[in-house]
């Protein structure tokens, strides 16, 4: 058995005008919640290669998987990186999965606005992924989404799907995950602490986004750490970060 410490944070877009909150600003607040948690496997969504640079580059200890890019009609690049930190138990092997009916990166369906892909790392006995689903308007997508992924897991031991996945906790998507046997790590928190991890750079709950979905997985401890009250924030989400057991 393993014991492992997932984080996972929706970075935000480092091309965005956010004044005050500008990435550049929220990467060594960011660097140093990482440093203090130092978590094993550390999920990103919306990661540019800017942010890509400075996480690889400043984040002692740490190897990082970038996964595939998503080049977006505006022709950003994003990715779903994950960032492992040595010596945790490294994957056997590296996948992903396009979230559209063609199984092509880069290409849209059903009502989705951007490409959307799940970034996948396989252990001996588990599978981890950080995904990213489309945006709030996009209902056909999103449950597609979760469809895809419940299936494309459906054989494996055990697995835990992380990430911001534009949804809330009454949601039909997410629904599809607790019907395959998953739960969400943030039902284990007391109920005096919110989990609206969306709070688009006020600090004030807006709704709860980020998940991180266990089936076949111990779940030991989880947190949403909020070390910012005033900007510059960590990103327009908070984290949320899980200690779980595993068989390595």
């Amino acid at each position: 058995m393993a014991v492992l410490r997932l984080m996972t944070l929706n970075l935000r877009v480092s091309s965005a005008d956010d004044g005050p909150n500008a990435w550049p600003l929220r990467w060594p607040y960011l660097k140093a919640l990482l440093n203090t948690l130092r978590p094993d496997i550390f999920a990103a969504q919306e990661c540019m290669p800017d942010q890509m640079v400075n996480i690889t580059g400043d984040l002692a200890g740490y190897f990082a998987y970038p996964g595939p890019d998503t080049m977006l009609a505006d022709g950003r690049s994003l990715r779903n990186p994950f960032f492992v930190c040595q010596p945790c138990i490294l994957p056997r092997a590296e996948g992903a999965l396009a979230l559209n009916e063609t199984g092509v990166i880069g290409q849209l369906s059903w009502d989705g606005r951007e490409p959307r892909l799940a970034h996948l790392l396989h252990f001996q006995n588990w599978t981890l992924v950080n995904a990213h689903f489309d945006a709030w308007n996009c209902e056909r997508a999103r449950l597609e989404s979760a469809r895809l992924l419940v299936e494309v897991l459906r054989e494996r031991p055990a697995a835990v799907v992380v990430g911001d996945l534009n949804c809330t906790p009454d949601s039909a998507p997410i629904a599809v995950f607790r019907q395959a046997g998953y739960s969400s790590a943030a039902d284990a928190l007391p109920p005096w602490v919110d989990r609206r991890t969306f709070h688009d750079f006020t600090g004030k709950g807006i709704a709860e986004l980020d998940y991180i979905l266990l089936r076949g997985v111990k779940l030991l401890e989880v947190q949403i750490p909020r070390p910012r009250a005033r900007p510059p924030f960590l990103s327009d989400h908070d984290p949320l970060v899980a200690d779980i057991e595993v068989l390595d």
